[in-house]
């Protein structure tokens, strides 16, 4: 434990003591950040519409399915009893 301490405290200590560093950034830099955070936002934007447009897409698929079932030629057809004559 002791030594973890002290490696923290060096640690510490040569992070203090560094000054700035004076180094050039190219315009690559900017666009490959720019370009990591636009794909970034697209696969979020995408990761939120599938979760959004899937139970939609299955909810529109059963609601056709029920219609076509009700409006289907060759389904039975079922009678009512109580408005066919003797």
């Amino acid at each position: 434990m002791a030594e973890i301490k002290r490696l923290f405290l060096f640690s510490a200590i040569m992070i203090l003591l560094v000054g700035p560093a004076e180094a050039y950034v190219g315009p690559g830099a900017g666009v490959s950040l720019i370009g990591a955070a636009v794909g970034l936002l697209v696969a979020i934007g995408t990761a939120l519409a599938i979760i959004v447009l899937v139970p939609l897409r299955a909810i529109k698929k059963r609601r056709a399915l029920a219609r076509a079932a009700t409006t289907d030629p060759s389904a039975p057809e079922t009678r009512d009893e109580s408005s066919s004559q003797p």
